[in-house]
């Protein structure tokens, strides 16, 4: 390397973008934290036979956090029988992924 000759900074670590992409990985590690603590709350609560989170609310988190919503009823094996709602979750999680991998589509085109 010349004397004159200065490095250049890493072209990513300009990018406006980047702050966004860092914004929304933290956004979906606290949906998929939240998804997965609710469906161990709601099992919890199952157990001790109180009033339980509702099956939409379970959806809804599992839309927004299908990350955590997957360890979320196979490891602590919640709503594992019911097969009315297994159908929903794979169709809200079908949806999840596909909406997410838009999501990052968008936010890598320009990159």
């Amino acid at each position: 390397m010349d004397r004159g000759e200065r490095l250049q900074p890493h072209p990513c670590r300009n990018y406006p973008g980047s702050i966004i992409i860092n914004y929304a990985l933290v956004l979906s590690g606290l949906c998929n934290l939240a998804s997965f603590f609710a469906y161990c709350v709601d099992k919890s609560k199952a157990r001790r036979e109180v009033r339980r989170i509702s099956e939409s609310r379970l959806l809804q988190l599992s839309f927004f956090g299908p990350l955590g919503s997957i360890p979320g009823i196979w490891w602590i094996r919640h709503k594992t029988h019911k097969t009315s709602f297994l159908i929903r979750y794979f169709a809200v999680l079908t949806l999840s992924l596909a909406f997410h991998a838009g999501l990052v589509f968008l936010m890598l085109r320009d990159w």
